[in-house]
């Protein structure tokens, strides 16, 4: 018989294969030392990560409490107080000043005129709004700005 890879000895030390399979690898590891050495490690290494695993979660895990810094509360002293207070009066009064210092913006709808022009008959048994018509606007040198 062949030597024994070490998948079928790890099988064999966890007892997963059947009674025919593990009589001949007892019967071969008689006869080779060195699959018998290879059985005796590789069982003194699972024999030890069993019994790692088993002490693991043997030791209560300490997590410390947490404690949040305390951040001491910002305050401002009378003086700065006054100062704030006194800038955000300044610039309020700064752009009141500023809004009516401006002269308004001129209307440019008096530049425009509208012509409304009838297109074909004048239909009287329909509202206004629904009179078929063109809208044409001139600017202020009698040019036509937009044409509907």
């Amino acid at each position: 018989m062949r030597c024994i890879n070490d998948e079928m000895i790890q099988r064999y030390i966890d007892g997963e294969i059947n009674a025919q399979e593990a009589e001949n690898i007892a019967k071969h590891a008689e006869k080779c030392a060195f699959c018998a050495q290879k059985i005796a490690e590789q069982r003194t290494f699972a024999d030890y990560i069993k019994k790692e695993i088993e002490n693991w979660g043997a030791e209560p895990v300490v997590v410390p409490e947490f404690v949040a810094p305390a951040v001491p509360k910002r305050r401002f002293n009378i003086k700065t107080k006054y100062y704030i207070y006194t800038a955000s009066v300044a610039a309020a009064c700064t752009i009141l000043f500023v809004l009516f210092l401006l002269p308004p913006k001129p209307n440019h709808a008096e530049d425009f005129q509208f012509v409304f022009c009838f297109d074909g008959d004048f239909d009287s048994n329909r509202p206004y709004s629904q009179q078929e018509m063109t809208i044409k606007i001139f600017d202020s040198n009698g040019r036509i700005v937009e044409f509907n």
